[in-house]
């Protein structure tokens, strides 16, 4: 009786066994068909994304061309106002900092126009240009920094002019001037000069606006005074 006992424990004991490892392959070939099923409908996803990606290069591939006239049209006013693009520069936010030295202040008189100039297909870089007079500092008349997206290593390749000083006077390095020989991928003054030239009239009035109100401020400060003066002497 023992002996029985025993064998039909084994067994019992055997057969929980088998079916824990059914269990576990079964668990296990389940998931392996999660996975595979996941994986799936993440390649469709990415195909997806990349579907919108070329749809949304063709607008604004599209948008840069129907842009382009109204920027021609936008710089040949901008020609009639007397030094917009060194004023809207020294206004923005970013850049106006950068302006530190006495003579880049100098020099930035000279600046007659800033243009950015996207590629024909947009994601392949721009180009920003800076148009100056003729001025005692440089012999240049354009300023140019060339940034191209390289599509094989994801890099950004930067050519600039080289700005060919008169006399060699060169420039100190607080210099906004240095940027042009800077090349740096992330570059976040080309990025601040694209958002200027994009509304470059909202730097350009940016002061003149909060000067506007403090004009308005002290003229009601004024009325006030009157107005008290007024009435002390009602009050006599």
């Amino acid at each position: 009786m023992g002996k029985d006992k025993q064998k039909k424990k084994q067994r019992k004991i055997k057969k929980l066994v088998e079916e824990d490892e059914n269990n576990i392959i079964d668990d296990g070939n389940h998931l392996v068909q999660s996975v595979e099923k996941l994986q799936e409908l993440q390649e469709e996803l990415e195909k997806i994304n990349e579907e919108k990606s070329v749809e949304l290069l063709k607008v604004e591939q599209k948008y840069n061309r129907i842009r382009k006239p109204v920027y021609e049209r936008r710089t040949n006013i901008i020609r009639d106002i007397p030094a917009f693009w060194s004023t809207a520069f020294l206004k923005h936010s970013i850049l106006g900092g950068l302006v530190s030295t006495e003579e880049d202040h100098k020099i930035f008189k000279f600046l007659s126009s800033i243009t950015v100039e996207q590629s024909e297909d947009v994601k392949s870089g721009y180009t920003i240009i800076f148009d100056v007079e003729p001025n005692v500092y440089f012999e240049n008349r354009k300023l140019w920094k060339t940034y191209t997206f390289l599509e094989e290593n994801g890099h950004t390749k930067i050519t600039i002019s080289s700005i060919q000083w008169v006399d060699d006077k060169g420039v100190d390095d607080d210099s906004f001037f240095r940027w042009f020989n800077e090349v740096n991928e992330h570059d976040e003054i080309g990025e601040a000069i694209k958002d200027l030239w994009c509304d470059p009239l909202s730097c350009f009035h940016h002061e003149e606006n909060e000067e506007g109100g403090d004009d308005v401020a002290v003229k009601d400060s004024k009325d006030e005074v009157v107005e008290d003066t007024e009435d002390q002497e009602q009050d006599i």
